[in-house]
């Protein structure tokens, strides 16, 4: 099972997670998470609000990748802060790829945010 970073970013409505913009993986247009927004039932992630993709839309070939990604790098502030992001493996498709990239970003700032709050407490 992924202990996905970001899953408490994710569980909580108040987070900033649900302000940030969002790259769709199928077709690569950036979309804002606003209420009302459709969350596919299977897989509980945002449809793209043009082409109503989500993480069921992806093909298995592109699930395996995002599940290695996120296996590798999505397991630990410590692993996730200070990641160099251009080691991201490649991928066959580019709309993933940009849109992991997106959600990295955002994880890896609030994880050097946890960072700097655990080192000050030290």
């Amino acid at each position: 099972m992924i202990k996905c970073f970001r899953s408490h970013q994710i569980e909580d409505p108040q987070s900033d997670y649900h302000l940030e913009a969002h790259q769709c993986f199928i077709c690569g247009r950036t979309f804002d998470p606003t209420p009302g927004l459709q969350v596919c039932e299977k897989c509980q992630w945002y449809r793209c609000p043009d082409c109503g993709g989500c993480l069921c839309s992806l093909t298995p070939g592109d699930q395996v990748w995002l599940n290695f990604v996120r296996s590798v790098i999505c397991q630990s502030p410590e692993s996730l802060a200070f990641l160099d992001l251009s080691l991201l493996p490649e991928t066959q498709n580019p709309n993933l790829r940009a849109g992991i990239l997106t959600q990295l970003h955002f994880c890896q700032k609030e994880a050097r945010k946890l960072w700097r709050e655990t080192e000050e407490l030290r």
